[in-house]
């Protein structure tokens, strides 16, 4: 089942499926109020000489979370069961 609107790598908006935000809060420790509001496979590292991006590991992503009130949580999941290209549905 796809749901919740995400922004994914290089501003594309895709939506999320309730697996993905289900694993991710669970991961993060977050109640269900909290969806994915943004995620990512690469790791943008700001160094004093620039822009490193870091590729992640096959199935993990740095993902936002927010709830209905605008807090938000950052961090890293993996996510089981799930092919990496699965679970996205690109908005038109």
């Amino acid at each position: 089942m796809i749901g919740t609107p995400v922004h994914l790598q290089e501003r594309r908006v895709f939506n999320v499926s309730e697996e993905r935000n289900r694993q991710a809060r669970k991961q993060l420790w977050l109640p269900s109020r909290f969806v994915i509001v943004e995620a990512s496979p690469v790791l943008n590292y700001f160094s004093g000489l620039g822009v490193v991006q870091i590729p992640l590991p096959p199935g993990e992503f740095l993902v936002g979370m927010q709830d209905p009130a605008g807090a938000r949580r950052f961090g890293m999941v993996r996510f089981e069961g799930i092919h990496d290209l699965e679970g996205w549905e690109e908005q038109a």
